[in-house]
């Protein structure tokens, strides 16, 4: 049986008139009336009639909701923002969506909503002068998002603010090839294009302003569609000098550009920067920098407009939101050298047949390709072959020559000065480096190495005549203050107290980087680590110790930057005699971690590219590494002259300006390194080889989290570098690299990869900005191992030390 609204005011004893008010929210009813009223309605299962509410009142206490589309998250957020604020305020919700030119047309044609609504909010819809006098014709009170109209509220972006700093992001962080993808409506759409278009011409701003010219190439108008983005990505990627960077009118365009960067083999950020628009719920999950221009702000704003103007007249409200950068930190500057893409045509080779960079900003211009001597001289080939492959050398036009007091007890260092005996002075440079003490141990040279147990390393350098002198290191468990101070006596009979120039050896012009000796003059050595540039190797880009590998300072020793070209080895058979890795002295055996099967295997999957160049392995390997413009020289050893020769052929050799010259890594990196990369260009090979170290073996993961004190957060990042630059660990060969945690500042993170023993492993974990590599076969002991070192380090007085396995396997 109905229950009749008389029936309410009988049980609660007031006025008809009253229950419609009390139930309806009108102002006037006291809080205690209205109580009995709602209370005897719901004792009696009272139901108001809708048809009766808008006859008595005239209002149907709905709000209509337009929009394009529904299937777009940006549009989702809207709707569910305002829904929320409407619903608060006693509304209903009537949903209507105008996604194609007919629909949009009948509605506007038609009174559809007269009667059935009290107002309207219409989202992304640039309404025209007769749409917009349909919808007040019927009565409507108006709220606008992402458009504005006289006599209507209104929530509006400010899209060109927002275009113009993301733009502005991207060339402060150095990039000046930036590409913008913006929105357009697809075919029978009735998406407004208003809000893009402010967007594009505030990244146009921003390129004026930087004063880079405009490229019509770079920009790219498409529907707003994932797939369309990846489209437009593969189009940048194949232009002549393809963008670094990019502006994307959408995050959704965004993540289709990314999926088109990973395909090719490049990293976001490490190789290409991408800045969207929206701040997508999945923008964090993918690692995409984006603007945030409040989506669902945007709703909620609208929503208590429209319910404010529905109120009462002369309540109309106007916003605008701001545009602001969510997550910055997920973009980087440009890469060296540009984009890298596949190395897909073929080599270019200059008419120089050596060339000679600088040394670092020392003045000094050293030969592209070194020879280095290693443990070969003096110990694995005797003294005419020695002199044959440096004589060869010469012929070649390589004048620089890298050797060390621990190469074959000395024996090294000796037979150089042998084979250039007669040879003119003013032409070579000779790089020498300390690593230990050399000869009879003696009972304190662990503890505290005096003068005396340097003097049988030191011997040879008055007679070789080293351009530098380098100490590395010299000792596994000296701490580096102590080291330099024995190493500074020595290096100071190493110098000459004249400086002279002779066509012997033995009289010799010694200059440090960036200063010319005046006469009796002392320049005290610096302790660094040894600088390492080959294909199968990585360094966190930016970091303190990297910057200072490639950027040497104008008062410090500096040797050539070594490249490791290990590409002799093939799977499965024997290291070639006379080389490294069969040296019973040497550091190379074939335990070493760059020995093992899974990356031999790995290093073979070049062959086709080495191939494709004109190049052995070995030359490829040597070119690849000359790419690096950081990188001064490219040390090669030699037990024959025609190993020489065919590594020569690398010098001048110019690959692909798309070509990567950065470390080869495993598709279980982490996406910071790169390798070999796919392009979409239609000159690529069909298949790009995959690198993969790790197809197999398990891996480990450590975690190390250092939280520090209050007093000592702000000089942690200036230890860390320190720690980082300088050390690697006496125990487990481990290499600290620290990052700061994203989830509390006053944290800094590490993580380590352990696999059996078998080769590096490069990670990035979720919340941690950057990854660590490390080898360490007891796997057990590691975390103890590590505490132990950090507190022996005097880490456990400035923070709190926790060390986890947090996950094996890939």
């Amino acid at each position: 049986m109905t229950v009749s609204v008389q029936a309410v005011a009988d049980r609660a004893g007031v006025s008809i008139s009253t229950v419609s008010r009390a139930l309806r929210g009108v102002p006037g009813i006291s809080e205690t009336t209205c109580k009995r009223v709602r209370d005897a309605a719901v004792e009696l299962g009272y139901v108001a009639s809708p048809s009766a509410s808008r006859l008595a009142t005239g209002r149907t206490r709905t709000v209509a909701v337009v929009v394009p589309l529904l299937t777009k998250w940006f549009f989702a957020e809207v709707i569910a923002a305002a829904g929320r604020v409407l619903s608060r305020e006693g509304y209903d919700v009537l949903l209507t969506e105008l996604s194609t030119v007919e629909l949009r047309a009948g509605f506007f044609a038609s009174p559809r909503l007269h009667g059935r609504s009290d107002g309207a909010l219409v989202v992304a819809l640039q309404l025209g002068s007769e749409e917009l006098a349909s919808l007040k014709a019927q009565g409507q009170v108006l709220a606008l998002v992402g458009s504005e109209s006289a006599g209507a509220s209104s929530v509006q972006v400010e899209d060109r603010i927002g275009g113009r700093a993301a733009a502005r992001h991207l060339i402060n962080l150095g990039h000046e090839r930036i590409a913008f993808v913006g929105l357009r409506a697809g075919p029978g759409s009735t998406l407004g294009g208003v809000p893009p278009a402010e967007r594009l011409l505030g990244y146009r701003e921003a390129l004026a302003e930087a004063g880079l010219p405009p490229d019509p190439g770079l920009e790219h108008v498409v529907e707003n569609t994932v797939d369309a983005g990846a489209a437009a990505m593969a189009a940048l990627l194949t232009a002549e000098e393809p963008p670094t960077a990019l502006v994307a009118a959408s995050d959704e365009i965004a993540f289709g550009a990314m999926a088109t960067l990973r395909g090719a083999g490049l990293s976001v950020p490490d190789d290409f920067s991408i800045v969207g628009y929206d701040n997508h719920e999945l923008a964090g999950v993918v690692g995409l920098t984006t603007m945030d221009h409040g989506v669902a702000e945007q709703g909620r704003l609208a929503a208590e407009a429209l319910v404010a103007a529905l109120a009462g007249p002369g309540r109309r409200r106007a916003h605008r939101a701001p545009s602001r950068g969510a997550r910055l930190d997920r973009t980087a500057p440009p890469p060296p050298g540009g984009l890298p893409l596949t190395f897909h045509n073929p080599p270019k080779r200059t008419r120089n047949p050596m060339e000679y960079r600088k040394l670092g900003n020392s003045g000094m211009y050293v030969s592209e390709i070194a020879y280095g001597n290693w443990t070969t001289h003096g110990e694995q080939i005797d003294q005419e072959a020695a002199t044959a492959c440096v004589r060869t050398a010469l012929d070649l036009g390589i004048t620089t020559f890298d050797t060390a007091d621990a190469y074959a007890g000395t024996r090294a260092e000796t037979a150089l000065g042998e084979a250039l005996d007669g040879v003119r002075r003013e032409g070579l440079e000779i790089f020498t480096k300390v690593y230990f003490p050399i000869g009879q141990p003696g009972k304190n040279d662990r503890a505290c190495p005096a003068s005396t147990s340097w003097s049988p390393s030191t011997a040879p350098c008055a007679a070789s005549g080293p351009t530098t002198w380098t100490c590395t290191r010299p000792t596994a468990t000296t701490t580096k203050p102590r080291s330099k101070r024995p190493c500074r006596r020595s290096l100071t009979s190493c110098v000459p107290a004249r400086p002279t120039t002779s066509a012997s050896p033995n009289g010799l012009r010694r200059r440090s980087a960036g200063r010319r000796p005046r006469q009796g003059a002392r320049y005290p050595p610096r302790l660094e680590p040894a600088p390492v540039q080959h294909a199968l190797a990585r360094h966190r880009a930016g970091s303190r110790s990297a910057k200072r590998r490639t950027r040497p300072e104008p008062d410090r020793l500096v040797p050539a930057r070594p490249g490791r070209p290990d590409r002799q080895v093939r799977p499965g058979a024997a290291a070639p005699t006379a080389s490294r890795f069969t040296s019973d002295g040497g550091a190379f055996k074939t335990e070493h971690r760059y020995m093992q099967q899974p990356v031999l295997e790995a290093v073979q999957a070049l062959r086709p590219l080495a191939n494709q160049a004109g190049l052995s392995m070995a030359a490829f390997a040597v070119a690849w590494v000359l790419q690096n413009t950081n990188v001064s020289a490219a040390i090669v050893g030699a037990s024959r002259p025609e190993q020489l020769k065919d590594n020569a052929t690398a010098a001048g050799v110019v690959l692909d300006p798309g070509f990567s010259p950065r470390p080869m890594r495993s598709s279980a990196t982490s996406s910071s390194a790169t390798r070999p990369r796919s392009s979409p260009s239609s000159n690529a090979p069909e298949s790009t080889p995959r690198i993969d170290f790790f197809k197999e073996s398990p891996v480990i993961f450590i975690v190390v989290k250092f939280k520090t004190k209050p007093e000592f957060t702000a000089q942690w990042p200036e230890i860390v570098a320190d720690f980082t630059a300088a050390t690697r660990a006496e125990e487990g060969n481990l290499w600290f690299e620290w990052s700061r945690s994203l989830d509390d500042p006053s944290t800094y993170v590490l993580v380590e990869a352990f696999q059996d023993g078998a080769a590096e492993a490069h990670v990035n974990a979720p919340h941690f900005a950057a990854g660590l590599t490390a080898m360490q076969p007891a796997l057990a002991e590691t975390p103890k191992i590590i505490s132990r070192q950090l507190d022996g380090a005097g880490w456990d007085s400035m923070g709190e030390l926790r060390v986890d396995t947090v996950g094996a396997g890939l």
